[in-house]
Order: C-alpha cells, then sequence, then structure tokens
C-alpha cells in the first residue's frame, strides 16, 4: 500500500546547521514552468506543460498544466539553435494568459529579422492558482 505524508517545515537545513533556506524562498523562487524543445516544437522535455501548438511559422504556445493564479509572472528564455548570437525569442506581455503564453522565436541578421521555428528553452516564475 502507499502511505501519503505531509512534511511541515519553516525552514530546510543542511546535515551540519551552516546553510539554510526559508521555505518561502523555496516555493516562491522555484521556476513553475520550463520547457526545452526543437526547431519542431515539440517538447524535449518539461515541467508544468500540458501541450505545446504550433501557431504558425515562429508562433508557439505551451499550455499549463497547472494555471497560475494571476497572468503577472516572469518569463526568460533563450535560444538553442544554431547561432545564439542570431536567435530571438520574444513575448508581448498583453498576450500572457493564466494557462498559457504564446511565444515568437526567429533569426536576427545583416539588419533583417524574421520569425522562424528555432529550437529553444523557456522558464517562467510566479505564483500558481
Amino acid at each position: 500500500s502507499i502511505m501519503a505524508s505531509i512534511l511541515r517545515v519553516n525552514t530546510l537545513t543542511d546535515a551540519s546547521s551552516n546553510n539554510s533556506v526559508a521555505m518561502s524562498t523555496v516555493a516562491s523562487g522555484s521556476a513553475k514552468v520550463w520547457l526545452n524543445h526543437g526547431s519542431d516544437f515539440v517538447s524535449d522535455d518539461s515541467f508544468n506543460i500540458s501541450s505545446v501548438s504550433d501557431d504558425g511559422t515562429g508562433e508557439l504556445t505551451p499550455s499549463f498544466s497547472n494555471a497560475f493564479g494571476n497572468a503577472e509572472y516572469v518569463y526568460t528564455g533563450q535560444g538553442i539553435d544554431g547561432d545564439k548570437n542570431t536567435t530571438f525569442i520574444f513575448v508581448e506581455g498583453a498576450t500572457q494568459a493564466t494557462g498559457s503564453l504564446p511565444i515568437l522565436t526567429g533569426t536576427q541578421g545583416g539588419g533583417t529579422t524574421t520569425k522562424a521555428d528555432t529550437a529553444a528553452a523557456h522558464t517562467i516564475h510566479g505564483d500558481l492558482a
């Protein structure tokens, strides 16, 4: 049989009691969503992602398994495809929703910016509902 337990602590401390961190820091500072995908926008690995839709060239929308409490979360992303100095990731804050986030990817070079399907990694911090 499986036994369920709850561990209630205010602070985590290492075995020597030299280093500790408040549980509020652990809960608030942990990424609530992350996604790593190839240029096909198929998830290579993820956390709290229920699906990723391919919305056209350079456009994807990951949907979250567990929604955020509000759309005021913080997003970071990085290109991992080809020359990282020419890959861009763009999110328009007005499109943030509690259950998903439309993202644009592409390349930039020679004075030209082009939406393109690029491999990327994304992380979101915020409060879940």
